[in-house]
């Protein structure tokens, strides 16, 4: 067996390294401490590290989820860290070594995520998620979130008339001729029943079970709410994964590459699965 090593700018590696020695049984455990000549493990302390996986699984889960690259977008971060906080309560009465623990987590996570908790942006793009929607909500909040979810939708609709809006007031500037007739200027009914339909939409994405991303297609609004707040990484380590592939191209004997080739050979790597043959 290959053991991990743990590296400092990842917690879940170390998490990940102790779940894997902990696997072994007790004689593994014995004969490899013979082996290495160090002291074996006490009982108690083989308890508190399987203790220690069994209380911290659902913190490396999000973490993980979190860096993924593949269907995690911004909209995760609340709902993941709502799920973290009551998957680490109901562990607070299993514990026998690790209350302390679960505690400075949780407290930790106030305190790093309390600003994002309230961010509009961060409960809108959970919304627009098929598979969170308002489920994750309380439900004196949900109503709220609602009314907000269509007047976000209402905004993002409007725009798209204003653009017309401008086509038509040059059209009249050539002459009255060109219009057809008053009621096509005056547009307040259109106005409303636009915004009704917008609200039938919202009312209808919510009240879907549908959890796939691909259900958005029959919500244009929405999914236009969903890719305005859902383009933001929820986390770096995409982003550095970027860089190492870097570090891969731009080796000693590739350095006199110029930017545009590097680009195109860094995104051809890094894209390299999404590329189609014909």
């Amino acid at each position: 067996m290959r053991c991990l090593v743990p590296s400092v700018t990842r917690w879940s590696s170390e998490y990940h390294a102790i779940v894997k020695l902990i696997r072994l049984s007790d004689d593994q455990l014995n004969d490899i401490c013979d082996r290495l000549s160090v002291s074996k493990l006490h009982p108690q302390e083989i308890t508190f590290l399987k203790e220690y996986t069994t209380i911290l699984q659902p913190l490396c889960y999000s973490i993980d989820l979190l860096q993924g690259e593949k269907n995690c977008f911004f909209g995760f971060i609340v709902p993941t860290i709502i799920s973290l906080k009551a998957k680490l309560a109901e562990k607070m009465t299993q514990t026998q070594f690790s209350s302390q623990i679960l505690a400075a987590v949780i407290k930790a996570i106030d305190t790093r995520f309390e600003k994002v908790f309230s961010s509009h942006e961060a409960r809108v793009a959970a919304s627009t998620i098929p598979k969170f929607r308002l489920w994750w909500l309380a439900d004196v909040e949900r109503e709220e979130m609602k009314r907000q979810m269509i007047q976000e939708a209402s905004l993002i609709n409007s725009a798209g008339p204003s653009v017309g809006a401008h086509s038509t007031t040059a059209n009249a500037s050539k002459g009255p001729d060109l219009l057809e007739d008053d009621d096509s200027f005056f547009t307040f009914e259109t106005a409303v029943t636009t915004s009704t339909t917008v609200e039938e939409e919202v009312h209808r994405y919510l009240q879907d079970s549908e959890k796939s991303l691909v259900s958005l297609k029959m919500y244009p609004t929405v999914k236009a709410l969903f890719i305005k707040y859902n383009t933001t990484l929820p986390s770096i380590a995409p982003v550095e994964r970027l860089f190492s592939q870097g570090g891969l191209v731009f080796t000693l004997h590739r350095n006199r590459m110029t930017d545009k080739h590097f680009e195109m050979s860094l995104l051809l790597r890094y894209n390299r699965l999404y590329l189609t043959v014909d």
